[in-house]
């Protein structure tokens, strides 16, 4: 099953380049994000990967199949931390 979260911010988002260089900066989370596939990838544990693009001007979407990772919770921490508010299943 795959789950999905939404990132709402009232202005514009950030970019998502911004988001993972924040969480690299300030989680002890190590991710790497593939531009031309939306995959946001853990470095430390390649199987932790989620789906990570900008919908609109003020919506970045989330989805994953498996929700328990070390990944999804750091980069949604970050996000909201940057303006946003999070709906989906952990929200």
């Amino acid at each position: 099953m795959v789950n999905t979260w939404e990132v709402q911010f009232k202005e514009l988002c950030p970019s998502i380049q911004q988001a993972v260089d924040e969480l690299n900066q300030s989680s002890s989370v190590r991710a790497k994000y593939l531009t031309d596939k939306w995959l946001l990838i853990n470095l430390d544990d390649e199987r932790d990967i989620l789906n990570l693009y900008q919908d609109r001007t003020h919506t970045i979407v989330l989805t994953k199949e498996i929700a328990v990772s070390n990944l999804l919770p750091a980069i949604l921490s970050v996000l909201t931390k940057m303006g946003g508010i999070c709906t989906g299943p952990n929200q």
